[in-house]
Formats: structure tokens, sequence, C-alpha cells
């Protein structure tokens, strides 16, 4: 369901299942990191409906002191996670073996760039389903083009990416009204534990339905 081999590139369907990953990797880093309120963004193509992405879950953390991401690394190695990248706007952990990467967690500051562009790009994906099933096809085709070298298959899906938060910058001024910077795209605090397993108890006892909810009804969960 999860899990890649690092480096390479292979697309699947999307999973429903993908949205209830990431409500349970939500509440092991709350409980781990000790705070119930801890805010998660579900990013990248796992965190959109109906179009094929590569099977891991993205995910980012509001942090304004990118030290203090540095002082999880213990923690968080209780999941599973370790510390690969300590950047100057970003601090990366991943989680899973080199031949199935599962999980990938950024801090990086929401007043950055990198935080408002991809949650900007996302919601806007959600909210132009025509517009993510273009940026699946540009995906399909570097897949096949690039599906042993991630570096050139990320860095010519960028060039996707940029055209999609230049129109999004033009639309703002045309009507001339300020962009939401944070998105309602996080996992509900009320989730508990047992609401999970209730989930796959049920999913187990009738037909499984892949209809997926719709994206507002994903955000607003």
């Amino acid at each position: 369901m999860l899990g890649l081999k690092h480096t390479t590139v292979k697309l699947v369907p999307h999973s429903y299942k993908w949205s209830y990953l990431f409500q349970e990797e939500v509440l092991n880093l709350r409980r781990v990191l000790d705070n119930r309120n801890l805010k998660v963004e579900h990013v990248g193509s796992t965190a959109l409906s109906n179009i094929a992405a590569k099977p891991i879950l993205d995910m980012f953390i509001p942090c304004k002191d990118l030290a203090q991401a540095l002082n999880y690394e213990e923690a968080l190695s209780t999941l599973g996670y370790t510390l690969v990248t300590d950047g100057a706007n970003y601090t990366l952990y991943i989680k899973g073996s080199e031949e199935a990467r599962t999980h990938h967690l950024t801090f990086t500051s929401p007043e950055g760039d990198y935080w408002k562009e991809t949650l900007r790009f996302r919601d806007y994906l959600l909210d132009h389903p025509n517009v993510a099933k273009a940026y699946e096809a540009k995906k399909i085709r570097l897949a096949e083009q690039y599906a042993t070298s991630r570096r050139n298959y990320s860095s010519n899906k960028a060039r996707f990416i940029q055209s999609v938060l230049r129109e999004i910058n033009r639309s703002v001024e045309d009507v001339q009204i300020p962009l939401p910077l944070l998105s309602t795209h996080i996992n509900p605090i009320a989730i508990t534990q047992s609401n999970i397993e209730c989930f796959v108890d049920s999913k187990a006892s009738r037909p499984v339905d892949n209809s997926p909810p719709s994206p507002r009804q994903a955000s607003r969960a």
C-alpha cells in the first residue's frame, strides 16, 4: 500500500486508504511529540483525489524554529523516522528502508515560500480536478521516461508546478483578493485510534467502496 525504493519512480492508482494512513500517522506524531494539537498537513499527490501517485505519504509540520525540529530526532526515531536533511529552510525526516520508503516528514516555516507554495498548489488542484488530471498525465509521462531517476523526474515535474503557481498568482492579482496562506486540509484533532480500528473492522465486514470522498469533504473531515 505504501513503500517505494529510494531514487526510483513508480506511480500507483489513488487509494482511499492513504487518507486514513495519514490520520493514523498524525496520531502517532502527536503522541511521540507530546502535542495533542500538533498541526500536520497532508501534501503531495497522495493528498489529491483520483490521481496516481508515488506510494509515499508527504507531510508538512509548521515550525518557525528549525532548531526545535532537530530536537525531535530521538522521539521520531521511535516511529522509524530518520533525519536526512537539515537545511536552511526545512528539516526532513524519512520513514522506511532504502527499499521501501513510506513517509516524508518536513518541518518548515509557515511564513516561508516552501510552505505557502506547497499548500497553494495542493489546494488549487483540489479545487480544479481538470488541472489535477493534467498533472497526473504529466507525471505518468515523466515516470516512464525517468523510472530510475527520481532527481530528473522531480526537476521536470517542477516546471508544471511552477506554471500552476504562476497561474494562481495571476488569478489573485486579477480579482485583487489575498490568497489564503493556510489550508484547512489537516487531520481533525478529535480522531482517535479507536476510530481508525472501527473503520478497518467495518471495511473488513462489508464490500469495499472505492469511491473517494470529494476534495472539500476530505478537507472538512
